[in-house]
């Protein structure tokens, strides 16, 4: 096979002629406004839910795929630093009635408006044990006025609902029944990525921000997980 792969949760090495794995399929887990995350499809009028960006008091990078040991290197716990600070929200599945296994590409498709003419979303992506322990497994993040393009920024109007995606590197991981699947969004991960000012010219003071995620039918969140047909 050409390839080789270590599949964390379940502790094996694996195999594939193709990546992703044959049998795998794009999964939505809708985020709702109660902080569940699930397959069920949002209601038509469901509330959205609000977060500040500070940048004067961002949500601090605990562990992941750092080149420093500043902030820590690895799957580090996030409850105590990242879900307990006030600007993070947090959406969790119920215990897995069986193992999950995902292999492959994972995305974060938001709904977003602001109250500044630019601002960042961050996304963690965590496996919650029946301990607690909120474990890291992936992160990413987007800045909105570069939504489109990394060519030409593209300021945002002040209340106005707009659309983006967040990806990030390839995982190959099982939730084991009992564990449940986490989400944790901000307004920024540092020092792991730099911290946005809120503000469309780079030179203009920062400024805290008014983010509001959108959750209803018409403007679904779901966070996308590479699904393999014998891991639900």
């Amino acid at each position: 096979p050409a390839i080789t792969y270590y599949q964390m949760g379940s502790n094996e090495w694996r195999t594939t002629r193709t990546w992703p794995p044959s049998g795998v399929r794009d999964v939505s887990f809708y985020l709702h406004s109660d902080g569940s995350l699930s397959l069920e499809l949002p209601a038509s009028e469901a509330d959205p839910v609000i977060f500040k960006s500070d940048p004067d008091n961002p949500v601090p990078t605990v562990g992941g795929q750092n080149k420093t040991d500043d902030a820590g290197k690895g799957p580090h716990d996030q409850r105590h630093e990242v879900e307990n600070h006030a600007d993070a929200v947090l959406f969790s599945s119920p215990p897995l009635e069986e193992n999950l296994e995902i292999t492959g590409d994972l995305e974060l498709r938001f709904h977003l408006s602001s109250d500044a003419e630019d601002t960042d979303v961050a996304f963690r992506l965590t496996d919650v044990h029946p301990d607690g322990r909120s474990m890291l497994l992936r992160d990413g993040i987007l800045r909105l006025s570069l939504r489109k393009s990394f060519e030409r920024y593209e300021f945002l109007t002040p209340g106005e609902i707009y659309s983006g995606v967040i990806e990030t590197i390839p995982v190959a991981h099982t939730f084991l029944r009992g564990h449940r699947v986490r989400l944790i969004i901000s307004g920024n991960n540092y020092p792991r990525w730099a911290v946005g000012g809120n503000t469309r010219d780079k030179d203009d003071p920062p400024k805290v921000a008014q983010n509001v995620l959108h959750l209803d039918l018409e403007h679904p969140t779901a966070l996308v997980l590479p699904v393999q047909a014998n891991g639900r």
